[in-house]
């Protein structure tokens, strides 16, 4: 006699559940705007941005900070700044989501060129510029520590240029979008 081949019933499993995503966003202010609105607990801006979160699948969290520096508009400030910026972010976990207005977003390329020369592999998924100076020399490998930066300009900005010592746009990269608001 052989041996009678037993069969298991195949389980049919289910579609698996996405793991829990929590997202990190923070907004930084810009030059003397440490004690305006946009950026704080109870701002329109902040409610507004939390309830779009909210509408991401129900597997997304998200917390949203609010980073404060000192706010002149001066290098060494803008350094000290972004030294903070990475201790806070080393403090969270990714992903770290920015929304930084004028020199803001000067604070965080700032802290991912401070990344990149550490060689830190700490990544910020994404920044969103609002109105900031670009001086591309000042951190032009910042970029390998954003996957994506989103500059958002106009050029009825006047005070964006500052006497032509900055610039509106990034140079192109697919990384890195370069979006006129009118």
């Amino acid at each position: 006699a052989t041996p009678q081949q037993v069969t298991q019933p195949t389980r049919k499993e289910g579609p698996k559940k996405p793991k829990p995503v929590h997202e990190n966003w923070i907004f930084v202010h810009g030059t003397f705007a440490a004690k305006v609105n946009w950026h704080k607990k109870d701002s329109a801006e902040r409610k507004t941005l939390s309830n779009v979160l909210k509408q991401k699948p129900k597997h997304f969290s998200h917390t949203i900070h609010s980073f404060v520096w000192s706010g002149p508009n001066n290098p060494p400030a803008r350094l000290k700044a972004a030294q903070a910026l990475t201790e806070l972010l080393k403090k969270l976990n990714p992903p770290y989501h920015i929304i930084a207005h004028s020199h803001g977003g000067t604070v965080v390329l700032l802290a991912a060129q401070k990344l990149f020369e550490a060689k830190d592999p700490l990544t910020i998924t994404e920044l969103y510029c609002l109105g900031t100076p670009i001086h591309h020399d000042w951190y032009k490998n910042a970029h390998n520590n954003i996957k994506t930066i989103y500059n958002l300009f106009s050029y009825g900005d006047v005070v964006q240029r500052v006497l032509t010592l900055f610039q509106r746009t990034f140079p192109e990269t697919p990384s890195i979008h370069n979006i006129q608001v009118k």
